[in-house]
This record gives structure tokens, C-alpha cells and sequence, in this order.
């Protein structure tokens, strides 16, 4: 009898065990199939970038099928788990869940599927208890996805709720979270760019409150300097020069390179946007004075800036010599600086030297042919032989032109270099008064490349060429609609 009982009780303690091992493996096998199938899907999207197929329809669609089956395999597996069995199996599936989704919602805001994004990242967020910075950045990409999606008002709802409970923008380890610091200028910038400097005063004023609050309550801080930089955006969006340098004037930087970029940043302001030359001046000086002749980016730069201040001041002779330095001591810098040639063709050009000036210019469209300044010298020349009755000439440089534009485009095709090419363009047939021709060219640029500044400023200038020399505000509110919508990225 006693001998039966001992070989029960041995057979009851294995079916136990046997039982705890298969329930301890049931979580185990969850997170581990979880695991390999974000994995798998995971490695597929990244050698399908890597050999450049992901663009395949096909290739797409195997990829979020992926991602999308390990969203619902993990959704599935936390159905079926016991979170107070299986603490440490569940936390671990609901981290994967946090990736999965959050890879399938960024495929689909790529792919300008925004509902689908709206829905996946919903869920997320309801169904999952996410840790404060994943929870963070969840309702961040529902933000823009909203935003991205014609959901305006729904987006801002959000931002404000983050701005209102997460402060300051800080992140679990003490280190700033910019994408929720930029928040407020971020929705300053959308409002300006859609709808006007009226319509924006509002959230400017907001911005500003914001970062001031933060500077009183975070002295010598990072989120400081941090604040002191995007409070100098908001006053130079506003056109308000002297705030913006009093606020760049504040930030101090340990790397000297930063700071030598700041305080030519603070003189440019001097020279250019509040016309103080002399100030401007002074302070290139300076900047001068502190720096080795040895060094071969910011001297040269401040030399040429320097250069220009005498051509303002109509000294054409010591801007000339200025250049004529920085091309002896300095011909990497001059070699790749455009804007030099430019400079010293506008110092002939304004001294009553035409002949010269035209030979510099040709220079300048010759050996620096696609930039900013030779695509601009075409238009330049063009409208100055048209302006002094010189049509044939003129019309030279409208072809030619034309047709530098037009290769250009084409041999950088669907990149920002074909989006300034077709600016330019529209550039053209704007100056020949050809206005439905440049409002149409400046939409294909906005359809071809709608969330980057060449895109946008292409919408801008199509939404104000509508309004002003086409009459039709029906479309020129549609495109700022559109324009709205593109604004939906936040930098960080």
C-alpha cells in the first residue's frame, strides 16, 4: 500500500510538472514565434531597400502583408495569454506589437495610406499599455497622420493634449524630446504657410509663450538654448530681425565651428534683412580676427561676405580685390562658391562695365551650370536684353534657358535637383507672362514632390498665382488645402 502511494505521488508530480513546463511554454513559444516573424518581415523590407525593389507593387504588398500578420499574431497571442501568468511574455509581445504596428503604420504614411495609418495607430494606442515614450511617439505619428489625412483640427487636438501633460518635452531618460519641443513652432509654421501671417499671429504668440516658460523654468539647461534657437524661427518667420538676433545672441555653443556659424548667422542678419552694413561689417571683422588665415571654410566665407558689403556700399574696386583674394589664397572655396563668380560679375556690371560683367556671366553659366545662381543668370540676362530692346538676344537666353532647364529635369529625374529645374521653369514662363504654363509646371513640381520644401514652395507660388493673375480661388483653395496636408512631417 505504501509502496502504491510513493509511485503516485511520483506520477502526480510529473503530470504537474508536465503541465507548468507545457503553460510556462505556451508564452515562451508566443514571444518567440512573435520574434521571428517581426523578424522575417523585418529582413524582407530591409533587403528589398537594399536591392532596390521595394518600389515592385508586388514586393510592397508582400512586405505589410508581413507586418500586418505579425500585428495580428501578436494581437492574438495577447488575447490568449494571461498577463498576470505570463508577466514578462506579455510585456515582451506587446513591445513587439509596438514595433510591428509602428513599422506598418510608417509603410502606409509613406504609401499616403493615412486612413489605414489612423487605424493601425488607434488601436495601438487603445489596446496596448505602451511606455511613456513609445506612447509619446505613438500619439506624435497619429498627430501627423491625421494632419497628413485632411484631419486638421483632430491633429492639433493631440498636440496640445502632449503639450499640455508632457512638460517639460523630456523624455523617460532626462534627454529632450525635440519633436515635442518643436510642437509649437511646428504648428506655427503650418498655419503661416497655409493661411497667412494674419491668420497665424495667434499660434505665433503661443510658440513664443511656450519656449519663454520653458527658458524661466529650465535655466541652464539644454532645453534653454534649445528654446533660445526656436524662439529666434518664430521672430524671423515674423520678419522681426531684432528679436531674432537678440535671441541667437543668447546661445552659446562649446564647439567653436557652431559658434563661428552662429555669429556669422547673427552679422548676415545685420547685412541683409536690417540693412546695418556698418554693424554687419564690424562684426565680419571680427569674426576675422579670430580665425587662422589657414582655415579654408570660414575665413574665405567671411571674406566673401565682406565682399559683399562693399559691393552695397559701391565700392566695386575692394569687393573685386576681396574675391580676387579669396580666388588666389582660397581656390577650393572659390572653385565650388558660385556666388562668388556671380558677385564678381555684378561688380562689373554695376560699375557701368557691361562687356565685362557679360563675359563673367558666361563664365558663371558655363562652369557652375546647375546652380542656383547660373540657373538664375538665363532669366537675368534675358529680361536685361529684353529691357533695353536687344529682343534677339533675349530671346537667345529664354532658349537656352529653356532648354538647360529642361535637360536638367531629365537627367535628374525624381530628385530635388529635377524640382528646382522645373521651378526655375516656371520661373521662365512667369517672366514671360505665360502664367497658366508656370502655374501648371509648378503644380507637377508639388505633385511629384509634396512633402519637401522645393514641392511646397512650388504650391505657394501656384496657389498665389491663382489668386492674382488667374482669378480662379476655387483652385487656389485647393491647393492650400493640399499644401496644409503636406506640412504634416515634424522635424526633430
Amino acid at each position: 500500500m505504501i509502496y502504491i502511494s510513493k509511485r503516485l505521488s511520483i506520477l502526480v508530480a510529473l503530470v504537474t510538472l508536465t503541465v507548468l513546463s507545457c503553460t510556462s511554454n505556451k508564452g515562451i513559444s508566443y514571444r518567440y514565434q512573435a520574434e521571428k516573424r517581426f523578424h522575417q518581415a523585418e529582413k524582407l523590407f530591409n533587403d528589398t531597400r537594399l536591392k532596390k525593389q521595394y518600389a515592385d507593387p508586388n514586393i510592397r504588398q508582400e512586405v505589410l502583408t508581413q507586418f500586418a500578420a505579425v500585428v495580428d499574431f501578436c494581437y492574438a497571442g495577447l488575447d490568449s495569454l494571461d498577463a498576470k501568468t505570463f508577466p514578462v511574455e506579455s510585456r515582451e509581445i506587446q513591445f513587439l506589437t509596438f514595433q510591428a504596428s509602428t513599422r506598418l503604420s510608417q509603410l502606409y504614411y509613406a504609401d499616403r495610406e493615412y486612413d489605414s495609418c489612423i487605424v493601425i495607430l488607434n488601436r495601438l494606442i487603445l489596446s496596448i499599455p505602451l511606455q511613456s515614450t513609445h506612447k509619446l511617439n505613438s500619439y506624435l505619428n497619429l498627430g501627423q497622420a491625421l494632419h497628413a489625412g485632411g484631419q486638421w483640427d483632430s491633429a492639433v487636438v493631440i498636440y496640445n493634449t502632449l503639450l499640455a501633460n508632457v512638460y517639460p518635452p523630456v523624455d523617460n531618460r532626462g534627454q529632450i524630446f525635440f519633436k515635442l519641443l518643436n510642437l509649437p513652432y511646428h504648428i506655427y509654421q503650418v498655419v503661416l504657410t497655409a493661411e497667412g501671417s494674419e491668420g497665424a499671429k495667434e499660434y505665433g504668440d503661443r510658440a513664443i509663450a511656450y519656449y519663454e516658460d520653458l527658458i524661466e523654468k529650465q535655466p541652464g539647461s539644454p532645453l534653454e538654448a534649445a528654446c533660445h534657437t526656436n524662439l529666434a524661427l518664430v521672430y524671423n518667420s515674423r520678419g522681426e530681425w531684432q528679436q531674432e538676433v537678440d535671441q541667437l545672441s543668447q546661445i552659446r555653443d562649446t564647439s567653436t565651428e557652431n559658434q563661428i556659424a552662429l555669429d556669422l548667422k547673427i552679422a548676415d542678419l545685420y547685412a541683409g534683412k536690417m540693412n546695418r552694413l556698418q554693424t554687419a561689417m564690424t562684426r565680419y571683422e571680427g569674426i576675422l580676427g579670430r580665425l587662422s588665415e589657414d582655415d579654408t571654410t570660414f575665413y574665405p566665407a567671411t571674406l566673401f561676405r565682406i565682399s559683399q558689403i562693399r559691393l552695397e556700399q559701391k565700392d566695386y574696386e575692394q569687393a573685386r580685390q576681396t574675391l580676387i583674394r579669396i580666388k588666389r589664397d582660397y581656390p577650393g572655396f572659390f572653385n565650388t562658391s558660385p556666388a562668388s563668380q556671380l558677385m564678381m560679375a555684378r561688380s562689373f556690371e554695376q560699375e557701368g562695365n557691361v562687356s565685362r560683367a557679360e563675359v563673367e556671366y558666361n563664365l558663371l553659366v558655363e562652369k557652375y551650370r546647375s546652380s542656383d545662381e547660373a540657373l538664375a543668370t538665363f532669366l537675368y540676362l534675358a529680361d536685361y536684353y529684353e529691357e533695353n530692346g536687344r529682343e534677339t538676344e533675349a530671346q537667345r537666353w529664354y532658349d537656352q534657358a529653356e532648354q538647360t532647364y529642361d535637360q536638367l529635369a531629365a537627367r535628374a529625374a525624381g530628385t530635388a535637383l529635377e524640382a528646382k529645374a522645373l521651378i526655375f521653369k516656371a520661373d521662365l514662363y512667369r517672366q514671360k507672362k505665360q502664367w497658366q504654363s508656370s502655374a501648371d509646371v509648378l503644380i507637377s513640381v508639388f505633385e511629384k514632390f509634396p512633402n519637401t520644401s522645393a514641392g511646397q514652395k512650388a504650391a505657394l507660388s501656384a496657389i498665389s498665382m491663382y489668386d492674382k493673375r488667374l482669378n480662379n480661388k476655387s483652385i487656389a483653395d485647393s491647393l492650400r488645402a493640399l499644401l496644409k496636408s503636406s506640412l504634416a512631417d515634424i522635424k526633430d
